[in-house]
């Protein structure tokens, strides 16, 4: 069975061809030891879904048995995506109101093959890709009003822009 090495999203996850009618212990990377929990996404030729955290056993391989529906498995490490706006800003006719207390209401997030997001706790999780814009409502006044974006599943999620909207 191959097993090259791929790059998922810009992080590590190795890959292996599961035929259809195979049970499959795939061997992990030498990275992980007897009882290290992997992360493990499988593809099926359209959609990437993840499939869990497994152990590796004293062999170094995880069991995919019930998983022989996929044709590629990235097994890696799990890792969270975190999105930070510098706190939303405007200049009103007598000045820029840095420093009042403002809010955030609406927030439209730009989305390109997004399968799980966050977006100011407000999750966002969809069966198959979704790519365009998606509308969040806030509440809340601050003096620093700050739009935060993550992702805590391994899954795909592509930003690619945002506007929000300012109440003073």
């Amino acid at each position: 069975m191959p097993n090259p090495t791929r790059y998922l999203l810009g992080f590590h996850y190795l890959i292996f061809l599961l035929p259809q009618w195979l049970s499959c212990l795939a061997t992990v990377s030498p990275l992980y030891t007897h009882n290290d929990v992997v992360d493990v996404l499988g593809f099926d030729g359209t959609n990437i879904d993840s499939l869990g955290s497994f152990t590796v056993n004293s062999a170094n391989k995880v069991d995919l048995t019930n998983h022989a529906g996929y044709t590629h498995v990235y097994v890696g490490k799990k890792f969270d995506s975190k999105i930070i706006t510098n706190p939303v800003d405007a200049t009103l006719g007598a000045g820029p109101a840095t420093g009042e207390t403002r809010g955030i209401t609406n927030i439209v997030v730009d989305f390109r093959d997004t399968r799980s997001a966050k977006v100011n706790n407000k999750p966002f999780i969809v069966e198959e890709s979704f790519t365009g814009k998606r509308e969040f409502r806030s509440l809340g006044y601050e003096r620093n009003p700050q739009i935060t974006i993550e992702q805590n599943d391994p899954l795909p999620m592509q930003v690619n822009g945002l506007v929000a909207e300012l109440v003073v």
